[in-house]
């Protein structure tokens, strides 16, 4: 029988998480859901911002912890963990529930050339003003490229603790997607899954689910 399976989904801003990994894995294996942090935040930001909480890791891990709980299916994901105390706040998570989960991390290994273009191209998308500011770039990418950031400390991590699926990313976002469903995919739950061609995967629905959380 196999075991229940918890990924964590790791990599800088725009390295396609969730466009690139998450939402293809979502196609190719209906039932597995994955919590994407940004996503949660940026619904949240003004909610909280206005109450004068800000959307820090505790907030997010208790977001977390309430979806996870309420989670009947067998596979369950977090993308986005900010900080190697949130990378143990989660795989604590993911044991309680199941001591035989079986963790595994995938990493978008993403040049941060790459990652700017990227959130150059989500600024238009997305209409993301934050997204538009060099500053704020620099700041996004720094969190994760910096000395002592997460490459340097959350990926050696998961990469000793965990079953770890490395991609090495391109500017080919399509080949990417290619690669987490013919490659990451089955070597993760252990099966192809259900057919998805690739020309049939739409953009996630970020900006309806920003708009249903704002209105909720």
């Amino acid at each position: 029988m196999s075991k229940p399976k918890r990924l964590l989904i790791v990599g800088p801003s725009c390295s396609g998480k969730g466009f690139g990994a998450g939402h293809p894995l979502r196609q190719r294996y209906p039932g597995l859901s994955i919590f994407e942090t940004g996503v949660w935040s940026r619904i949240h930001r003004k909610k909280l911002s206005s109450a004068g909480v800000l959307v820090d890791d505790t907030a997010i891990n208790d977001a977390v912890r309430e979806d996870f709980a309420s989670y009947n299916g067998e596979h369950y994901g977090v993308d986005s963990p900010r900080s190697l105390t949130q990378v143990h706040e989660f795989i604590s998570m993911f044991y309680e529930k199941d001591p035989d989960a079986e963790i595994h991390t995938i990493h978008l290994d993403t040049p941060r050339a790459i990652c700017e273009i990227g959130i150059i191209h989500r600024a238009d998308r997305e209409n993301r003003p934050d997204d538009k500011n060099p500053a704020s770039i620099k700041k996004k990418l720094d969190i994760y490229f910096a000395n002592g950031g997460l490459k340097d400390t959350i990926v050696p991590y998961l990469a000793k603790h965990t079953r770890y699926h490395h991609i090495r990313h391109s500017a080919d976002i399509f080949a990417v997607r290619k690669d987490v469903i013919f490659r990451i995919g089955p070597a993760v739950f252990g099966h192809i899954g259900q057919d998805v061609h690739l020309d049939d995967l739409s953009l996630p629905g970020t900006k309806e689910q920003e708009k249903e959380g704002a209105a909720a």
